[in-house]
């Protein structure tokens, strides 16, 4: 067994041994904090601040528990207040202190609540009685007993006073055994004046610290979710001041999928005490809408030549190639005979592409050639392109971009050159030819490459070359 005292006024550590058995261990490297501001002492009225005596001091004998949780174990044992002479440095007003002393050498008592196998670590603060006893016998010794093991400790009291009474810290570490364990201070020295001891403090081991990982968003990457890597959270064991290795469930590396997952990290010591922290890891589900549409009508009748790719969630990579295709509307826009329309579609294709941190999906179309023709109107084009993407980023938060090419317009005829912003021009008999149209919903975005619109019938509408893009967080 050994102790380790530290002198408050000098701040020299000194050890004290003698070998005993195997309850009392190694004494820690640091003394502990002072009862009163320590709130994981286990020792109850650790700086004996109840009773207070009527006087400076009292006289209790063998089996008092007027004490609060201590037992007088042995002879008799002083009571003193805070009159009798100086407290420790920094204790509370309250601070009382036990001479072991009273009229004959005393013992002290309380059995403390443990835990078999778990290390505790101690201290109590040592002086001396300053009166002028009889006989004058310096040093001042006792023992300090845990369970069935003791160690001796001493102070010498020359040179000190009531107003100087040179208190010294003396620090302890022992294992448990069992759920209960004694505590005793005893006096080995005869006489009135004996040791004085106060700021009994017992700690069991702390438990492990862990931090706490940041909360994590990515986007989901698969159908089965994200495959997610995260640093175990950093953890010390606080009684050695050593590193812990720190484990996370799910683990780094897991898929997790759409939706928010609850990790729970644990660090353990070697005492067996653990802790744990949690953070969670949100997969953002992408919900694209993608779509390339080369031909269609809306009205009292549909005719989609190729719709590629309709919405899913993502949208998943899709391309299509058609030859020529001719439909017939009947009975036509109100007022106008037979309609029909025919196109040539070279291509028409949606894809997404998945990353932790960002998601686009594209959609485009390309049309070789196209015609309209209406009672007194004709309508030809080459070529006509369709363009739109959606980016969204970690934070779900969403770009959205779109455009169109028309080459070879002629109407009626007559060429006309066309640029990329928005235009619509008259063709006559209700009817409107509306080109490089751009409608954004939020993070949708609807390209227009070229449509005939009825203004007679609203309802109605020719899209040639449509596509549209968008993501968001479902």
């Amino acid at each position: 067994m050994q102790f380790t005292r530290k002198s408050r006024a000098a701040s020299v550590v000194a050890a004290l041994s003698l070998a005993g058995a195997g309850l009392l261990a190694v004494a820690p490297t640091a003394t502990a904090a002072n009862s009163v501001a320590d709130p994981a002492n286990i020792v109850s009225n650790s700086n004996f601040a109840t009773p207070v005596p009527a006087s400076e001091f009292n006289t209790y004998g063998v089996g008092s528990t007027a004490i609060t949780g201590w037992t007088v174990s042995a002879g008799t044992v002083d009571l003193n207040t805070p009159a009798a002479w100086e407290s420790p440095a920094g204790d509370p007003s309250a601070t009382q202190t036990i001479d072991l002393n009273g009229t004959s050498p005393g013992a002290l008592t309380q059995t403390l609540a443990t835990q078999a196998g778990l290390h505790y670590s101690g201290s109590f603060e040592l002086a001396a009685n300053p009166g002028g006893c009889i006989p004058l016998l310096d040093p001042k010794t006792g023992t300090l007993s845990v369970g069935s093991d003791s160690q001796p400790f001493s102070f010498d009291g020359t040179g000190h006073s009531s107003s100087d009474m040179g208190w010294t810290q003396v620090s302890f570490a022992f294992v448990a055994s069992s759920a209960s364990t004694p505590i005793t201070f005893a006096s080995t020295i005869s006489g009135s004046c004996g040791p004085v001891i106060t700021d009994v403090v017992v700690d069991p081991p702390l438990p492990p610290t862990i931090a706490t990982n940041a909360n994590v968003q990515v986007l989901q990457t698969a159908p089965a979710g994200t495959k997610v890597t995260f640093a175990s959270p950093a953890a010390s064991d606080p009684n050695t001041g050593s590193a812990l290795t720190s484990t996370c469930a799910p683990a780094s590396g897991t898929i997790f999928p759409a939706g928010t997952t609850t990790v729970t990290c644990s660090v353990t010591e070697p005492e067996g005490l653990s802790a744990t922290s949690k953070f969670t890891v949100k997969v953002e589900p992408v919900v694209g809408s993608c779509e390339a549409r080369a031909l269609g009508f809306d009205g009292t009748k549909h005719v989609s030549i190729d719709q590629s790719n309709p919405a899913t969630s993502p949208c998943a990579a899709k391309s299509g190639t058609l030859l020529a295709a001719s439909s017939t509307l009947s009975p036509g826009i109100l007022g106008i005979g037979s309609v029909t329309a025919n196109g040539s579609v070279l291509k028409s294709s949606t894809s997404t592409t998945l990353g932790a941190t960002s998601a686009t999906t594209g959609a485009s179309d390309q049309i070789a050639s196209f015609s309209f023709v209406a009672p007194g109107i004709t309508v030809k084009t080459t070529t006509i392109k369709s363009e739109a993407s959606s980016t969204l980023n970690a934070s779900c938060v969403g770009t959205s971009t779109g455009s169109s090419d028309i080459e070879g317009l002629v109407i009626n005829g007559k060429h006309y050159t066309i640029g990329s912003a928005p235009l619509t021009i008259p063709l006559g008999l209700g009817l409107e030819l509306n080109l490089n149209q751009q409608i954004v919903t939020g993070n949708v975005v609807t390209q227009r490459a070229l449509s005939i619109t009825s203004t007679h019938q609203t309802v109605y509408h020719t899209v040639i070359g449509e596509t549209v893009a968008g993501l968001s967080c479902g």
